[in-house]
């Protein structure tokens, strides 16, 4: 499998398995009688679903071939987009392609430029 198929399938299955753990969690919330909120998740339940989604993250980030410091970087700037209530999934995912693609994000038709011109 190539480098590129094997992203993508990643980023797919990652995607898909925490938009269904995320559903899941929200069914078992409905059955329980509470708020399909996130915010009315008791304290333990919480951190448990905080702790899975960043570890499904880290896992992700790990298979598609990213170093400890990306891993770490990634997350952080996952959790930051949280705290302003961007989703979780969708930043890592992000910027995930954004280290995937860093070589081709940026593409200049201009002519190599002599600079030393002596």
């Amino acid at each position: 499998m190539t480098n590129s198929k094997k992203f993508w399938i990643y980023t797919v299955l990652f995607l898909i398995v925490t938009v269904c753990y995320s559903k899941i969690e929200n069914i078992i919330n409905f059955q329980n009688g509470r708020m399909l909120a996130a915010e009315h998740f008791n304290f333990i339940r919480k951190i448990i679903y905080t702790g899975i989604k960043i570890f499904l993250a880290a896992s992700y980030i790990k298979l598609i071939g990213s170093s400890c410091a990306n891993i770490m970087l990634i997350l952080v700037i996952a959790l930051f987009f949280r705290f302003f209530k961007a989703p979780f999934d969708i930043v890592v995912i992000g910027c995930s392609i954004a280290l995937y693609m860093k070589d081709s994000l940026i593409n200049t038709n201009s002519k190599k430029i002599n600079q030393n011109p002596d």
